[in-house]
């Protein structure tokens, strides 16, 4: 990840890529945890080509791209799977759920080269 948080996976050979966030202790001992419902701690939004502005990235189950594998929580950890079978560019959101409510953050997956990866 870079600075912004974004994910550059555009130097990554073909093939399934398995993406993890591991919440540091200090994070998790100040009471911020991915929610139980793991369609709920990410979000994905494909970024259409040559966009200037990206898409929010809309939580649930119903707006999860076919491009992905099913994400997996614990309480300091997500686990997803790129299948990286395309070169989109994709928004997506983590949240948390905090002693004041939830969080979110909002990196961005950049899928890039030739070929189909």
């Amino acid at each position: 990840t870079n600075a912004a948080g974004d994910v550059d996976l555009s130097g990554f050979p073909p093939g399934d890529i398995t993406i993890t966030v591991a919440l540091d202790p200090s994070v998790t001992s100040a009471g911020y945890s991915f929610p139980s419902d793991s369609y709920q701690a990410v979000a994905i939004a494909v970024v259409p080509p040559g966009s200037i502005t990206s898409p929010v990235p809309i939580f649930g189950q119903a707006n999860w791209p076919a491009e992905f594998d099913a994400p997996s929580v614990s309480s300091a950890s997500l686990t997803f799977v790129d299948k990286e079978d395309d070169q989109n560019a994709y928004e997506y959101a983590i949240q948390l759920q905090g002693p004041n409510g939830m969080q979110v953050m909002d990196p961005r997956i950049k899928n890039d080269g030739v070929g189909t990866r």
